[in-house]
């Protein structure tokens, strides 16, 4: 699944929950 691979992604280069947070809330948005 791409939303997953972009999310571990944005995980393993800004290392911070919230983005990961803010990024599934506007892709479910």
């Amino acid at each position: 699944m791409k939303v997953i691979s972009v999310l571990f992604f944005l995980y393993k280069v800004n290392k911070h929950w919230q983005v990961i947070a803010i990024t599934t809330y506007v892709v479910v948005k």
